[in-house]
């Protein structure tokens, strides 16, 4: 890229480093740009887009067609850019109220589930009301529940009885459905006093059976307690075949 290429921005553009070719329809991202305090031009028909746009169709994003949009002289409209930049700013301030009410509505559902957890009887291959209520909030908005299910685990961290049917209600999920929220609970729990949580996890862990489970069931210190130990060598076993290790 030549020497008159470089954009000079605004401040409020500075967060922009991507730069979009309108003959060729490439994307290139620099990661040192110097960025002077002048107002918005463009040099060579460069036309600057949001980082977030690097893996998207830019004019299918910003439905940029002949009709709307142009770029005379070498320049770029300042409105235009502005636009842009208000467009992903207004999105975004969208998106963070839709996941605030949300997150209001979770804790108003928070007694409820944990109610429904003390009452429900996981037995693996048949459905239960916890599990339908759970994918039920997550087809709503997965990434809140998410966060408020490691926020119940941490207010029912030292409740052995509620937490063990938590770390069942994980068990009828795929090691992918609620990552990291599994992952991060199940290796919180290392630390438990409590070897009937221990023995949940380590349940968890065989039934995800991959190499990140040997991983995080090595993690474990090897239990004292006999019932526990056969389990837990057991199950190091039996993913260590799974796995070819």
């Amino acid at each position: 890229m030549s020497a008159n290429s470089l954009l000079k921005t605004n401040p409020i553009y500075n967060s922009y480093n991507l730069f979009f070719d309108l003959k060729d329809n490439d994307i290139w991202k620099f990661n040192n740009v110097d960025i002077n305090i002048q107002q918005p031009y463009i040099t060579e028909n460069y036309f600057i887009v949001p980082e977030t746009s690097k893996e998207l169709n830019i004019r299918d994003k910003y439905n940029f067609n002949s009709d709307n949009f142009f770029i005379s002289n070498n320049a770029i409209d300042k409105d235009l850019l502005y636009s842009l930049y208000t467009q992903k700013e207004n999105n975004s301030s969208k998106a963070n109220a839709i996941n605030e009410d949300y997150s209001h509505k979770l804790d108003s559902e928070k007694k409820y589930f944990i109610s429904l957890l003390k009452d429900t009887e996981f037995i693996d291959g048949m459905d239960n009301q916890a599990t339908f209520y759970l994918n039920i909030l997550m087809s709503e908005n997965k990434q809140v529940v998410m966060l408020w299910i490691q926020k119940i685990f941490l207010e029912i961290l030292n409740e052995e009885k509620i937490l063990v049917k938590l770390l069942s209600l994980l068990l009828d999920y795929s090691y992918d459905d609620l990552y990291p929220t599994s992952q991060t609970i199940a290796l919180a729990c290392r630390e438990h006093k409590s070897n009937i949580v221990k023995s949940a996890v380590f349940s968890l862990f065989g039934h995800w059976c991959n190499k990140d489970a040997l991983n995080f069931l090595e993690a474990y210190e090897e239990p004292k307690e006999r019932w526990l130990r056969l389990k837990y060598k057991t199950l190091k076993e039996e993913i260590k075949q799974k796995c070819y290790i």
